[in-house]
């Protein structure tokens, strides 16, 4: 899994012009420059770590110079009293560093001179290995987002889009990553998401059929995808950060490579004293997102029935005697020879379990997926794998403990 930073190549840079001018058509492109820092300044009045450490900028941090190490310039708070807003500006260039007091991320306000070179819009940069793209998108009609902003520092490029995505991110120049948001952004822009640069889109995800990706935009995450009989699965476990979920013995390195481990009332999206221990919360039937990402859903009993079926394909109907558990289950990871043939790409890891008192047990020994079916007060379906067992099988999960998270397309 991969944290996807909304890296854009220079044209699609150029792009985004239609989500600063707050209208969805092409009118003043985005201002490209450099970020690196010719100049020292050695009276500021404070120093943080990253761009997204410096505080509000308020009206009474007007006038205030902070140095920014990470990125080694200097930034300073300009407000304007009749917008109620402030603005963080790279001080050693004069271009803005905050589309707002509110959200402390990148965007620039300038139109740069048009040469009809790298940067303009439509443009294509192949000698760099960049993305480009030859026409303008068509307008949607709908509003863009002011503040939008690109920069390009290095081998590095970045874009900030306020309101759909929360963070200024980047990716190196001429990534897949990189290309994979600016057919994204494209796409937006162009109206075929139908709500442009619209806020949204944060709460949002990008399947990709082609590629077998799903793009969470909650919080950028990429994750793999499979398609398994009728149904498509994420091929990894949910790594987004709800209450109640946790990494396995707390550390992160877990998390990157199991995902995280949810209560049950965590996984169904609820809170624990509607839907955790000794409580019954009554969800019905349908689909459930809970922690998945728009457009994905926690999968039912019946569902998880129906990978097992499909997976065997031996049997027609779910049955504890099957042999779907080897042919889910990754081939490492697995304690004392007990990994998988992965056959059908499910990737099934031994991310085990946490006990609903904190302590964590048995990873390389088994796994544990939430369903959304509730049981009683007390327990919701699982679906487990073991390492010493061919079979997968479904069973009671005690709503306290954490299990793990795979979401299923709608």
């Amino acid at each position: 899994m991969k944290n996807l930073f909304l890296g854009l190549s220079l044209a699609a840079m150029a792009l985004l012009a239609a989500c600063s001018s707050g209208s969805g058509t092409n009118s003043v492109p985005l201002e490209i420059s450099s970020n690196s820092s010719s100049e020292s300044f050695d009276d500021y009045d404070g120093e943080v770590e990253f761009f997204d450490d410096l505080p509000k900028c308020s009206e009474k941090k007007d006038g205030k110079v902070y140095y920014v190490e990470d990125e080694d310039i200097t930034y300073t708070c300009r407000y304007d009293e009749d917008e109620e807003a402030g603005e963080w500006i790279n001080a050693s260039e004069g271009s803005y560093g905050s589309s707002s007091s509110d959200e402390g991320k990148s965007s620039a306000s300038e139109e740069p001179e048009s040469s009809g070179s790298e940067g303009s819009y439509g443009s294509s940069s192949s000698d760099e290995g960049k993305s480009s793209a030859s026409e303008e998108p068509e307008s949607s009609g709908s509003e863009g987002v002011e503040g939008s902003s690109a920069s390009v520092s290095g081998e590095m490029v970045s874009c900030d889009i306020p309101g759909v995505m929360g963070e200024c991110m980047e990716y190196p120049v001429g990534s897949d990553e990189a290309a994979q948001l600016t057919e994204f952004c494209v796409s937006m822009l162009s109206g075929t998401l139908g709500t442009g640069c619209a806020a949204s889109t944060r709460d949002s995800s990008v399947y990709d059929a082609d590629k077998n990706t799903l793009t969470d935009l909650r919080d950028g995450q990429t994750y793999k995808t499979v398609k398994i009989g009728d149904q498509v699965w994420m091929a990894e476990n949910l790594n987004f950060v709800t209450d109640n979920s946790w990494c396995y013995k707390d550390e992160s390195d877990n998390c990157a490579k199991y995902g995280r481990l949810y209560t049950w009332a965590a996984a169904v999206g609820r809170d624990e004293d509607e839907c955790g221990y000794e409580h019954t919360c009554g969800l019905g039937s349908g689909d459930i997102r809970g922690a998945c990402p728009k457009g994905w859903h926690l999968p039912s009993k019946a569902e998880w029935e129906a990978l097992i079926v499909a997976v065997d394909g031996s049997i027609t109907e779910y049955t504890s005697s099957n042999t779907a558990g080897t042919k889910l289950k990754s081939v490492t990871g697995w304690y004392d020879d007990g990994n998988g043939t992965n056959a059908f790409g499910f990737s099934a890891l031994p991310a085990s379990d946490r006990y609903y008192n904190g302590r964590y047990y048995g990873v390389g020994r088994d796994a544990y997926f939430w369903s959304s079916a509730e049981i009683d007060s007390d327990d919701a379906y699982d679906m487990s794998l073991y390492y010493s067992h061919d079979y997968a099988s479904l069973g009671n999960g005690d709503k306290g403990y954490g299990f793990s998270v795979r979401c299923l397309k709608d």
